[in-house]
């Protein structure tokens, strides 16, 4: 099943022209807007366009980022690759049973939310992104993919996909693997930037942990065209 997803960024100044003129062969149309600008929810919801999330954009200064010790983490290696295996899919699939992102029917259903997870990670492989990772010997604890090319002036980059392993493993590991990403591209970049949902408290304090502010934040509203 192929799932097509059109995401637009709207503007206060902007005109919401109609779904079909959005993209008439996408299955969801996602807009992204300024929480205050009441006229423009009135707009979309008049549209048949329902609220899906609230996003948080966080930065980091690389500059003055200070590394989390991984000392107490005997026998966890982390590691950057481009290798995405079905291991990462996986671990995907179990960390994400409730993200927006994913879940596009006002019902969580995860078997869609899986194809919509797969089709990310495809993308991104295809794309040439590189991945962090932890692992126990074998066993894939939790990654993080990033995009080096969101910024035509190369001073920043994007944590685009992130997961760890559900319960305590995944808890003591996603400090660890975080700095890690940070302490490998700060060579390269000056400013880490990720998105973040509203409801999700485990990431959010990890940011904030990490030196982490939130730099502006958005609404989701999508229509789900293949229902109509």
């Amino acid at each position: 099943m192929n799932i097509h997803k059109r995401t637009i960024n709207i503007e206060k100044k902007d005109a919401i022209p109609e779904t079909d003129e959005l993209n008439p062969q996408a299955d969801y149309i996602i807009c992204r807007a300024d929480p205050l600008d009441s006229a423009c929810e009135n707009r979309l919801r008049g549209m048949g366009f329902r609220f899906l999330d609230r996003m948080l954009y966080f930065e980091i200064d690389l500059r003055t980022f200070s590394e989390t010790s991984s000392e107490m983490l005997s026998g966890i290696n982390f590691i950057c690759d481009d290798r995405f295996g079905e291991d990462v899919h996986e671990l995907a699939h179990a960390a994400y049973t409730t993200d927006r992102r994913f879940h596009l029917e006002p019902e969580f259903n995860q078997t869609l939310a899986n194809e919509v997870i797969d089709m990310y990670i495809e993308d991104f492989k295809n794309r040439g992104m590189k991945l962090y990772k932890a692992t126990h010997e074998k066993e894939l604890l939790g990654f993080t993919v990033v995009d080096e090319k969101i910024d035509s002036g190369g001073s920043s980059f994007e944590n685009v996909l992130g997961a760890t392993k559900p319960g305590i493993k995944g808890k003591m590991v996603a400090a660890p693997l975080y700095s890690a990403m940070l302490s490998g591209e700060r060579e390269k970049f000056r400013k880490y930037v990720g998105r973040v949902s509203s409801s999700n408290v485990s990431s959010i304090n990890l940011h904030f942990q990490l030196g982490g502010h939130i730099a502006k934040t958005y609404d989701e509203y999508i229509y789900e065209k293949k229902r109509r």
